[in-house]
């Protein structure tokens, strides 16, 4: 494995002044397969509040993103929430605001699909981009589309083409979200919608292990984990993300912070030890939710060119 690192500013704001928050969790997996890593730690600039690895992983984090990357065993519940109850009231947002009838619409990064399933549901024209071809054929024969395979720069989508773009958790697996951001912003129409959801690294369950990792001594963090799933090199806050937004020329039609409250419900297999971790845990899910501190951002953006 080969991953190439560099020295990055903050990708938001362009600011090199930064606060170190801890290091990172390295597994053990790292270290038997001899993987060069350097001295790496999780930063947060002190302007915009975005939270990023640095030295930053710019090239071969993809290849973390193989089907164990996919695999997690998951309750009822959560299979039926994340496959249809959580995309359709995503899309009844989207549609709420779109004036085409049958709009070209776009999954980035888009993993199983689910997104693009509710989409065809709703006969809406449909594509899809990841950088992975894990779930390409399946997709293929399930939706009849093709999947673009590689970097959505590399797909060549036309200008101002599509109605609605999807990004359900990829931002945070980015080196330069803000770029990617205006690689969107090109193909997407002028009144097009982009709907985001990234992780709030804000949330109060993070400052509450961040506590505990204080209070044992630990100079680690869990605001990101660029080396265990899911793999996160960057994190936003409501202020970084909105940031974001504004200073590429996009307007927030709707924001969003929640949930936390039912990781519980999530997986399926749990040992000893999760169980009463998701216990004592579960108060500050619980509260964070209550008090607008959850572990999910989820926003519906769209340029701003027309008005300006």
């Amino acid at each position: 494995m080969n991953i190439i690192f560099r020295h990055q500013r903050c990708n938001i704001c362009g600011n090199d002044d930064v606060r170190r928050i801890g290091t990172p969790f390295i597994p053990e997996e790292f270290r038997k397969n001899r993987v060069e890593l350097p001295d790496l730690s999780i930063v947060r600039c002190k302007y915009c509040g975005f939270y990023y690895v640095n030295p930053m992983p710019i090239e071969g984090m993809d290849q973390l993103y193989g089907n164990q990357y996919f695999v997690n065993r998951l309750t009822e519940w959560w299979q039926k929430a994340r496959v249809e109850t959580i995309p359709k009231r995503r899309l009844d947002i989207i549609q709420e605001y779109l004036k085409p009838i049958k709009p070209r619409f776009l999954e980035v990064g888009c993993g199983p699909g689910y997104g693009m399933r509710e989409a065809k549901r709703r006969n809406w024209q449909i594509y899809g981009q990841d950088v992975t071809d894990v779930f390409a054929k399946k997709i293929k024969e399930k939706l009849g589309v093709e999947i673009y395979v590689g970097e959505l720069e590399q797909a060549n989508f036309k200008e101002k083409f599509f109605d609605g773009v999807y990004l359900d958790s990829v931002i945070e697996h980015v080196p330069e979200p803000a770029k990617l951001l205006k690689k969107i912003k090109r193909i997407v129409k002028p009144d097009g919608l982009i709907y985001i959801i990234t992780p709030n690294v804000d949330a109060l369950i993070n400052r509450f292990r961040d506590l505990i990792f204080k209070i044992l001594r630990m100079n680690k963090t869990s605001r990101l984990s660029p080396f265990e799933s899911p793999y996160h090199i960057g994190g936003f806050t409501e202020y970084s993300f909105k940031l974001m937004c504004r200073k590429n020329g996009f307007e927030v039609r709707y924001f969003r912070i929640y949930s936390g409250k039912n990781e519980w419900r999530k997986q399926a297999k749990k040992s000893w030890g999760i169980k009463i971790r998701h216990l004592l845990y579960y108060p500050v899910y619980l509260f964070g939710e209550i008090i607008g501190r959850g572990i999910t951002i989820e926003a519906l953006i769209s340029s701003n060119s027309l008005g300006n």
